[in-house]
């Protein structure tokens, strides 16, 4: 899970989905897969 520890260090301390998604999509990161990150990073902290 490397490119979502990067995709994690490139939010700032505040975002909305269109944030992450946007910094996602630089990272070439699919949609799909950044919400994945999202949850798995919500329900574990």
């Amino acid at each position: 899970m490397l490119v979502g520890v990067s995709t994690f260090d490139s939010l700032p301390s505040q975002f909305n989905r269109h944030t992450y998604l946007s910094i996602a999509g630089r990272l070439h990161v699919a949609p799909k897969t950044a919400e994945k990150y999202i949850r798995k990073f919500c329900t574990t902290g």
